[in-house]
């Protein structure tokens, strides 16, 4: 888009770029769901449970630091009748945990041995980037790239050619790790296949330029 003053001509070109890395950390959310006739019964056996869930995580190498509670309620587990009526079947705990995992190939393994020691959930794998600057800045570059292969192709067309670089707006894209969710099988006796696939960081910036005249 061309912006024209009584002292300047310039070009204003939006770029986008993308980098790709393989992620080097993941984040599991996964628990259990409880039902029993009386709250305190529910709260009693997803304790328990839940006891189980974390020790076996634990014992996969996790730090402690690195789990933490995400989700944690309790209420009526209310159950619909065939006459339209409905009453309550006891009660419902939910307890969740995120773990996060310095290394994804070890994800699978956290997965089946939570879910051997009774978890009962597993709601979200998410794949990222520990540090992104890398990964932004390589998109950022391809960006003001893709910006300056539009502008000279704009410029060319217009009869001129591109002058110093008058200003870089940066814009507000950032990574965008696959998340893939999960279901809990009755059939646990095989491995979990978990595909940590690639992480990747988008980037879009607003380059203006001075337009100046074709030499010769």
């Amino acid at each position: 888009m061309d912006e024209r003053s009584t002292h300047h001509r310039t070009l204003t070109v939006s770029g986008r770029g993308r980098a790709s890395r393989p992620p080097d950390e993941a984040e599991i959310t996964l628990g259990v769901d409880i039902v029993r006739p009386t709250a305190t019964e529910a709260r009693d056996a997803a304790a328990s449970a839940m006891s189980r869930v974390i020790a076996a995580v634990l014992d996969q190498g996790v730090a402690a630091d690195d789990a933490r509670t995400s989700d944690l309620s309790l209420g009526p587990e209310i159950e619909y009748l065939p006459d339209g009526t409905m009453r309550r079947a006891g009660f419902r705990l939910t307890n969740r945990i995120s773990v996060r995992v310095a290394r994804p190939d070890e994800v699978a393994a956290i997965l089946d041995a939570a879910l051997e020691a009774g978890a009962t959930a597993v709601e979200a794998v998410r794949f990222g980037l520990a540090n992104e600057r890398d990964a932004r800045g390589a998109a950022l570059a391809a960006a003001v790239e893709d910006a300056r292969a539009g502008g000279e192709v704009l410029a060319r067309a217009a009869g001129t050619t591109l002058g110093p670089v008058r200003s870089i707006r940066e814009g507000s894209d950032g990574a965008a790790p696959p998340s893939p969710r999960y279901a809990v099988m009755e059939a646990r006796a095989a491995d979990t296949p978990v595909l940590a696939g690639t992480t990747e960081t988008h980037a879009s910036v607003q380059v203006t330029w001075d337009l100046t005249d074709p030499v010769g």
